[in-house]
């Protein structure tokens, strides 16, 4: 756990520099979440860089890597004010979202990371990493096992590497703590934008409350729980007018998942239907940045993408030929009807509020229509493709809809609520702003 700590604590430094730079003045929450996101970006691409140079992974050479990296940051951003402090009268309403979140890291924690995925995929990459190194490319070239997907982006496994640097070898047993690192990360910079939209503490910590359950998500090990954490603040930057900060934030996320890179695409399509986002959409170009070093050595290094092997056009007319397949697409989405139905209700009282956030509404659905492109074009049988990914890939959209119906309902419950006091006595009583 030491370890564990030890690289959480390095991780977010790193990332500090940049964070206060991209989103300056922002609350102190948020700049640490932000940190620490960023901050497994910056770890990824140095390990990355180690391994392509031929230089085994050791902390000495790491740290002073990490130096030169962070001196430059410094000379190259501005001189940025001070993170805002926040009162600790305000972290009380947030009390049963730090329960939930405690009760999160006991889950996580309590044995080693226990997914199918990570025992095959993410947890070997990374314990291959470790006792070569470095990235063993050739580990990811053999072709009679492409279960690792070799072309994922390495950002977790390098993470688990990262810890492995601390402890002197590999050990599984506190990687869930990364889980849980995200989770909070993704709660400190949602929980403050949410305030400040809604001008209201205590409609943060609901909105908080409601959230945690979609961010802590319950695969741990695995890199759906970061790309969520990546891609919520990320999109809700860029839907702040904070492109760069937002851009950074997707393009950390791309180097998490293949999905993450789709997203930055979804939301490029999505900026064209904003008519003030629209202009800034070369602003992207750090999250391109980020995620270009290793889409180069993916491409260098042939390394198999799964759903572009073989013949595509006759894997799509199989799939179509039993169509009745993709019903299944609505056995398992992911969520509970409840919520499902929370969410419809708030775009019927709030239309008109629904239609102003098309930037998150386009996004989503893009992203969802690259989604089911993969089911399309899968080699894998359809059936048990959807039945053991398809829950996953929704939970990567489905915060974004719900802040979208928080976001929309909200104002309108708490108007409610400040005009019904005055109108007991019988006079009408105009509404208070949100």
């Amino acid at each position: 756990m030491i370890a564990a700590s030890l690289a959480l604590l390095v991780t977010t430094l790193l990332g500090l520099p940049i964070v206060r730079w991209s989103d300056p003045g922002a609350p102190i929450s948020r700049t640490i979440g932000a940190a620490f996101l960023i901050g497994t970006g910056i770890v990824t691409l140095i390990l990355l860089s180690l391994s392509l140079a031929g230089v085994a992974w050791s902390l000495t050479i790491f740290f002073a890597i990490a130096i030169v990296v962070e001196v430059a940051i410094f000379f190259i951003t501005k001189s940025t004010p001070r993170p805002r402090p926040i009162f600790r009268a305000t972290l009380l309403l947030f009390i049963p979202t730090i329960i939930i979140l405690i009760a999160y890291a006991r889950f996580a924690t309590a044995v080693a990371p226990w997914e199918l995925d990570f025992v095959d995929n993410w947890g070997l990459k990374g314990r291959v990493f470790a006792l070569h190194g470095g990235i063993d490319f050739s580990f990811l070239r053999i072709g009679w096992y492409w279960w690792t997907h070799p072309d994922y982006p390495p950002l977790l496994p390098l993470m688990f590497d990262f810890v492995s640097l601390f402890s002197g070898g590999w050990e599984a047993r506190w990687l869930g703590v990364f889980n849980v690192a995200f989770a909070v990360a993704a709660m400190l910079i949602v929980s403050s934008l949410i305030i400040e939209e809604l001008e209201s503490v205590a409609a943060g910590a609901l909105a908080a409350f409601a959230l945690v359950f979609l961010i802590a998500t319950p695969w741990i090990g695995i890199a759906d729980g970061p790309l969520v954490a990546f891609l919520l603040p990320g999109a809700l930057m860029i839907r702040r007018r904070n492109i760069t900060h937002g851009a950074l934030l997707l393009g950390c996320g791309a180097l998490c998942k293949n999905e993450g890179l789709a997203f930055i695409a979804a939301v490029a399509i999505g900026m064209l239907f904003d008519r003030e986002l629209r202009p800034k959409i070369l602003r992207l170009w750090p999250a391109l940045a980020i995620t270009a070093p290793w889409l180069i050595v993916r491409a260098t290094e042939k390394l198999a993408t799964d759903l572009a092997q073989g013949s595509v056009l006759t894997r799509v007319s199989e799939h179509f030929q039993h169509v009745e397949t993709y019903a299944l697409l609505l056995k398992y989405v992911g969520g509970r009807p409840m919520m499902w139905i929370g969410i419809a209700l708030t775009v019927v009282v709030a239309a008109r509020q629904w239609m102003r956030e098309r930037f998150l509404l386009v996004a989503v659905l893009v992203q969802t229509c690259f989604y089911l492109v993969a089911y399309v074009v899968t080699p894998l049988d359809l059936a048990f493709h959807i039945r053991w990914s398809w829950d996953r890939l929704v939970w990567h959209v489905t915060p974004l809809v719900a802040f979208v119906a928080i976001v929309t309902a909200l104002p309108l419950a708490m108007r409610v609520a400040t005009a019904a006091p005055s109108g007991r006595g019988g006079a009408e009583a105009p509404l208070a702003p949100p």
